[in-house]
């Protein structure tokens, strides 16, 4: 659209997903541990912006388009803010604003959408010349929904897209990992990172709102510590990737292209060679619903390989396992004794609800 927003369809679902990725802008008087918005502040977005907006790619493999965005938003926050930092005033107390002076926020976007995709990815270039504010890109579902998911360590945990009435918090921001997702249980839209922990739930059309940068001054509690350096001045590159998808982030497994997204493709040129290799081989195969890939590794204190596993979901799951070489098996704990002996190169064994799953191979050298 003109003003850099892209509506995009699920050509598995026919499912539209109108106006997503308009940016909003809002000031920023908290500290690197809690974001607070100036009292009665309306954020700014480029939903009115117009943006420039051209194709850069467009052939059999993948699509690119650009979107600059030239925006004007306020230098810092105003004067009464370094009041208050310097009488510890708490952050839910502060009642400054933002300056009336006004500086260029450049966003250079490149969306790109490559052959058998599950959805586009995204880039951003952030040249960013103000201080105490935060950026973040919406993505607006109108699902009807009470709670969303998100990565978390070792787990995709459930949360409440509304807080409770015991929440004192001046905002209702949480942290995720890879992903955070939602979903009215027939149609899902997750959007993957890379990097990007904080994201907020919006009660307008449900919307997915995650934050690409985040300028503050001070560390915050226990006295004034400056972090000038936090201010996030200059260059900064923000990485997301956009996935609709059928039922939940777990029942349709685009928690597995999430995660995907997070680990690059690495091609190497070897030289010409005579090998017992077949041109299309694996090391290491594995399969489980609902079973999320966490690492691969040699143990600590021998040569065994150890792989580990969890069970992103509710239900007990079948994961099954092979490692090319791969003699005597075992059950690992987390750290790296045996637990139960397999015996096996080829494992199948079930994975409890939420249970990570730890197995190690001896290995033929």
């Amino acid at each position: 659209h003109e003003n850099g927003s892209f509506t995009l369809t699920d050509k598995e679902t026919n499912k539209v997903y109108k106006n997503l990725g308009i940016y909003e802008n809002s000031g920023d008087i908290g500290n690197e541990y809690m974001f607070r918005k100036p009292d009665g502040e309306v954020p700014l977005t480029t939903k009115h912006q117009k943006a420039e907006v051209k194709v850069i790619e467009n052939n059999a493999i993948r699509s690119i388009i650009e979107v600059v965005h030239e925006w004007e938003i306020p230098k810092e926050a105003d004067e009464q803010f370094e009041l208050e930092k310097q009488k510890l005033v708490w952050h839910k107390d502060r009642t400054s604003g933002r300056s009336a002076e006004m500086v260029t926020l450049r966003i250079r976007t490149q969306i790109q959408l490559d052959k058998s995709a599950k959805g586009p990815k995204i880039r951003a270039v952030i040249e960013n010349n103000a201080k105490d504010h935060r950026l973040r890109v919406l993505f607006p579902t109108s699902f009807v929904a009470s709670e969303h998911y998100a990565d978390s360590i070792f787990e995709v945990v459930k949360r409440p897209n509304t807080p409770e009435r015991e929440w004192e918090n001046p905002s209702f921001d949480h942290h995720q990992q890879a992903f955070v997702s939602i979903s009215d249980g027939k149609h899902g839209l997750t959007i993957a990172n890379k990097g990007l922990h904080e994201y907020e739930i919006l009660e307008e059309k449900q919307t997915i709102a995650v934050t690409i940068l985040r300028a503050t001054s001070e560390l915050g509690d226990w006295g004034l510590f400056a972090t000038p350096e936090a201010q996030c001045l200059g260059t900064h590159y923000a990485e997301w990737m956009v996935i609709p998808h059928k039922g939940t982030v777990v029942s349709s497994e685009a928690y597995k292209e999430a995660y995907d997204f997070q680990v690059p493709v690495v091609a190497v040129q070897t030289n010409m060679q005579d090998g017992p290799l077949p041109a299309e081989h694996t090391f290491f195969s594995w399969e489980g619903r609902a079973v999320a890939f966490s690492s691969m590794k040699l143990a600590e204190e021998r040569d065994d390989v150890i792989i580990r596993w969890f069970n992103t979901s509710d239900i007990e799951q079948v994961l099954c396992a092979a490692l090319m070489n791969g003699t005597a098996s075992y059950k690992s704990t987390i750290i790296e004794s045996i637990e139960e002996p397999m015996n096996h190169a080829q494992v199948q064994t079930e994975i409890k609800p939420y249970e990570i799953m730890s197995l190690g191979w001896k290995v033929e050298v």
